[in-house]
C-alpha cells in the first residue's frame, strides 16, 4: 500500500467562448482527468483589428529619390469579447519531486509546442504559452499556464 500523498499540478486559463469545450479537448490533449474545476468569469475585453477599405496607387514624393507616398483609407472594428477564467488541478502519478517535475513537462509538451519557464528556486516551476490557441474552432485559449510547487499550496481562486 502506498502511503505517499497525492501531487498535483495547478492550471489556469482565460478562454473567450465555451469553457468548458476547451477544458474538454485540453483533457483529450492532455491525456488527463481535471480535478476541482473552478470556473469563474473575468471580465469583458475589447479586441481590436483593422483592415485597409481603400488604398491609392504609390506616387513618387517629390525631390526625394526612391521614395514613394500611398494613401490609405483603414476601418478599425472593436468587438467586445466575455474571458472566462478556469482554473484546476491535475493530480499526477509520480510520488517525488522529480518525477513529477518531468511528468508535468511531458505532459505540457503534449498539449503546446513552447512554453516560457520560470524556476523559483528549487523547489517551483511556473510556466505560460505567451499566445493565443484556437482549439476545436469553438473557443480561443487567451493564456494557459501551470504551476508546479513541491510544497503543494497554490492559490485558487475561490468557486463561483
Amino acid at each position: 500500500m502506498n502511503s505517499s500523498p497525492l501531487l498535483y499540478s495547478h492550471w489556469l486559463m482565460q478562454v473567450r467562448g465555451d469553457a468548458q469545450a476547451v477544458l474538454r479537448k485540453w483533457q483529450r490533449l492532455a491525456g488527463v482527468q481535471a480535478q476541482d474545476v473552478r470556473f469563474t468569469h473575468l471580465s469583458e475585453v475589447h479586441e481590436q483589428s483593422d483592415r485597409v477599405i481603400k488604398a491609392s496607387s504609390l506616387e513618387a514624393i517629390p525631390g526625394q529619390d526612391g521614395r514613394y507616398r500611398q494613401h490609405l483609407q483603414c476601418e478599425k472594428i472593436l468587438t467586445r469579447i466575455h474571458v472566462q477564467s478556469v482554473d484546476f488541478l491535475i493530480m499526477h502519478a509520480a510520488c517525488d519531486w522529480t518525477r513529477l517535475r518531468a511528468e508535468v513537462l511531458e505532459m505540457a509538451a503534449r498539449i503546446a509546442p513552447q512554453w516560457q519557464l520560470s524556476l523559483h528556486g528549487s523547489d517551483s516551476i511556473s510556466a505560460h504559452t505567451g499566445q493565443t490557441d484556437n482549439w476545436q474552432r469553438l473557443s480561443h485559449v487567451h493564456s494557459l499556464c501551470w504551476t508546479l510547487q513541491r510544497d503543494q499550496r497554490y492559490s485558487r481562486s475561490t468557486p463561483p
